[in-house]
């Protein structure tokens, strides 16, 4: 095609048609414009689909880590409870002053278990290393962050690892002051790689009375309830955020 406008330019030219030399001429610059332009726009539609190829890759990687976060926040919010539950039958006990027994130091134990989060975050990660605005949804970006920069690092902040609310380290020093060790063997393990079976012994109390009238360790498990709690409060608001989110991500990729 411009091979033909310059050839009839040339011949306008020399023919002294000047005025059609000049629409040709203009033909050929707007020839020209329009080539540059369709191919950006072409370059800019093939960059725009690898990025929305990209960016559907790393939401379907957010979405499993979500869901592998969301399954250990949900076992770690049922042993909460479930210590919680234990810790509320142990303080009944002390405080009506009731009569010890074995199932009293099963819950006294469950009281003992605390959990630290470690959510999965490799595809927020890669998310970062590319830049955030590779999410072309504004509201699904903001969630995003609101997950991962606060809900899931408070829930991480408030985790066993923090010695401000490692309940287990709370209670143990009581723990090691109520109770001795006995000869009866509660459970043996077998470990691999290790000859003999490895033993756990019973622990027995050795004075209920004095552990009812322990006000250090009262006022702890009671603390404890507080910072159980607040965990729980934690895990429950967090698990409803990411449901929300993945619900976002699964609208996202339809």
């Amino acid at each position: 095609m411009l091979r033909l406008l310059r050839s009839k330019r040339r011949k306008f030219f020399q023919d002294g048609r000047v005025r059609k030399y000049f629409i040709y001429v203009l033909g050929e610059v707007i020839l020209i414009v329009l080539g540059i332009v369709v191919g950006v726009r072409l370059s800019n539609w093939n960059e725009q689909g690898k990025q929305r190829e990209e960016e559907v890759k790393l939401l379907l990687e957010i979405r499993e880590d979500l869901k592998d976060t969301s399954d250990e926040l949900l076992g770690d919010l049922s042993s909460h409870q479930r210590a919680l539950q234990s810790g509320m039958i142990l303080n009944r006990a002390l405080h009506q002053h009731a009569e010890f027994h074995d199932s009293l130091y099963y819950h006294f134990e469950r009281c003992l278990n605390d959990r630290q989060l470690y959510p999965r975050t490799g595809g927020y990660e890669t998310l970062q290393s590319y830049g955030v605005d590779i999410i072309s949804n504004d509201h699904l970006r903001k969630e995003i962050m609101d997950i991962y920069q606060g809900s899931l690092k408070r829930v991480e902040e408030f985790g066993q690892a923090n010695p401000k609310y490692d309940i287990a380290n709370l209670l143990k020093i009581h723990q090691n002051e109520h109770f001795r060790i006995t000869d009866k063997i509660d459970k043996e393990e077998d470990i691999p790689g290790v000859d003999l079976p490895v033993l756990f012994y019973d622990l027995e109390l050795i004075s209920f009375e004095t552990l009812k009238a322990d006000q250090g360790f009262l006022m702890d498990l009671q603390r404890s309830f507080h910072i159980r709690r607040q965990k729980i409060g934690r895990h429950t608001a967090t698990l409803d955020g990411i449901h929300r989110l993945i619900d976002e991500i699964d609208g996202e990729l339809e």
